[in-house]
């Protein structure tokens, strides 16, 4: 009985002890939690959805804006998250490369049509995520697209 309480004092004060935060755990998302994500990592938030599915148009540093959309939506909230960027003048690129990218990099999905090209990067909250990720992943994303834009257009 004696090494059951020393286990859960253990348990609870060594995270106490070396300085670790509990974390929110983000399984739903409302609109109002993209617009504070979306402020949390920096970007601006140009326009809020109206539709029963939140979304989010956000300005992000260097000329990019990209769009951040509730998805698997409930009267609760929403159990997904869909980033996506669009961009014009895509018509020089084959979609023989937007195919091979796809293939060897699989976190986020490039499409075409027309004159018109897409980067997408879905984010499941079933199980959840932290607030921290969330952050985190629009940072990334904001990071990877301009580069992976400019390197399929070499």
């Amino acid at each position: 009985m004696k090494s059951v309480m020393l286990a859960v004092v253990a348990a609870i004060a060594l995270p106490v002890w070396f300085g670790a935060e509990a974390q929110t755990v983000v399984t739903r998302v409302t609109g109002e939690d993209l617009v504070r994500y979306v402020e949390r990592a920096g970007h601006t938030v140009n326009e809020v959805g109206t539709a029963e599915i939140p979304a989010v148009t956000v300005a992000a540093p260097g000329d990019f804006i990209y769009l951040i959309q509730g998805n698997a939506c409930d009267e609760v909230g929403c159990q997904g998250l869909k980033l996506l960027a669009r961009f014009d003048g895509a018509s020089g690129i084959p979609i023989e490369e937007l195919n091979t990218y796809n293939y060897n990099v699989p976190a986020t999905k490039f499409w075409k049509s027309e004159d018109v090209m897409g980067l997408e990067r879905y984010l499941i909250l079933n199980g959840g995520l932290t607030e921290e990720n969330i952050v985190y992943e629009l940072q990334t994303f904001n990071t990877i697209v301009p580069r992976m834009v400019e390197r399929l257009k070499d």
